[in-house]
């Protein structure tokens, strides 16, 4: 058709325009950040310029045409001096591409340490293992010889790379010891469901380590044991009492694991749970599994009474799944001599793996009561205990 045929040549300058104008297009809108990295190829195009040379050459292209941006390069000093600025009009380039230098330092013994630090910090937290110090499996003196060997960052990782795979990742003695609890209660979790003590004991462990922290709108300030003020035959009765912050008013949530299957002691603990003067409570908390029988009447008056909103008490669903975590952890925490660990390990697993903050039982204890019985909570045979009363007279 007689039309003109374009060369490659002609086809690059071209596409090279239309990004020419588009980016000073975007320029006029959002600054425009470009860098040029890899510099280091030694090939030459026909016309004889090396490629730092064409770069340089169109870095300095695109200073003249976007109208905000930054055109950021980097490059060994040598290829600076011997190719940027032998270039016919190197001043030019210079005075666009040069206008601020920043020359990279080696790295020093404190930055080697850094470096290592924080990359092996992400690794951590990724596999969620705690490692006894920031650079294991490395050892930090070792790292800081490697400072003064005056070398740049992709050095000191590769040295890293080399070493890393020479010695056995790290296992938590606490996670170790943690996964065992978890595995010995798959079998045999039936056995402790039942004991209000224990259970009681484990949840006091998890809010002791969040005291300070806010959790379902509860600054946690204190975690106090109801037997170390209650008269002696009140002891028993009610385990722990939760001191805190709630939306700026102060108040203080007593509460008791309550696993019997029926008998006095449900009578008896209820009846104190609503005490709230007595025990300096604002708020009474029944942790249980287990519905309470329609012909336990008294028991079913003193629940009535917590769960009114004249009390605002609640009833805290216990599951297994929700326990579970909270026994294997307090199981490590009872025997950390034996498991060869420090108390304070078993706190910062228990804060870093987020078991307490994050159980379901710990925040519906510190959550605002819905004033109902549990749905879910087990059906049993119901008990008379009338009879009780009867026979052994009023509880005290």
């Amino acid at each position: 058709m007689g039309l003109a045929h374009n060369s490659d040549e002609d086809k690059e300058a071209e596409s090279l325009n239309t990004i020419r104008q588009i980016l000073d297009l975007i320029s006029d809108y959002k600054p425009v950040v470009i860098c040029f990295d890899e510099l280091e190829s030694v090939e030459c195009n026909n016309a004889g310029f090396t490629g730092q040379q064409v770069r340089a050459v169109l870095a300095k292209d695109l200073y003249d045409t976007i109208k905000r941006g930054i055109i950021v390069s980097a490059m060994y000093p040598e290829s600076w001096i011997h190719q940027v600025k032998s270039l016919p009009y190197a001043e030019a380039v210079i005075d666009r591409i040069g206008e601020k230098v920043i020359d990279l330092k080696y790295l020093n013994s404190d930055d080697v340490v850094a470096l290592v630090s924080h990359w092996l910090e992400d690794f951590y937290q990724q596999h969620q293992v705690i490692p006894p110090s920031s650079v294991y499996p490395f050892d930090e003196n070792q790292l800081r010889e490697l400072g003064k060997e005056r070398l740049i960052v992709r050095q000191v990782l590769s040295w890293c790379k080399n070493n890393f795979s020479l010695i056995k990742p790290v296992v938590s003695d606490v996670e170790s010891a943690y996964s065992k609890e978890l595995e010995n209660l798959d079998s045999d979790i039936e056995d402790y469901i039942e004991d209000n003590y224990l259970i009681a004991n484990a949840l006091w462990l998890g809010y002791s380590t969040l005291i300070g922290e806010t959790v379902e709108n509860v600054k946690i300030e204190e975690v106090i044991k109801i037997d170390s003020y209650a008269y002696a035959v009140d002891k028993g009765y009610l385990h722990y009492r939760i001191d805190g912050q709630e939306n700026g008013r102060a108040i203080k949530i007593g509460f008791a694991v309550l696993q019997q299957s029926g008998g006095m002691g449900v009578q008896a603990t209820l009846k104190r749970l609503i005490r709230y003067q007595e025990f300096n409570l604002t708020r009474g908390c029944l942790v249980r599994s287990k519905q309470i029988g329609k012909n336990a009447i008294k028991a079913q008056k003193y629940l009535n009474e917590l769960l009114s909103p004249q009390l605002g008490g609640e009833w805290a669903m216990l599951n297994t799944q929700d326990i579970k975590p909270l026994l294997a952890i307090f199981f490590v925490w009872k025997a950390w001599e034996d498991y060869e660990l420090t108390k304070e390990e078993v706190v910062d697993f228990i804060q870093q793996k987020r078991i307490a903050i994050d159980n379901p039982l710990i925040r519906e204890i510190l959550s605002d009561p819905s004033g109902e019985v549990p749905e879910n909570a087990i059906d049993e045979e119901n008990i008379n205990f009338e009879k009780f009363d009867s026979q052994f007279g009023e509880l005290p």
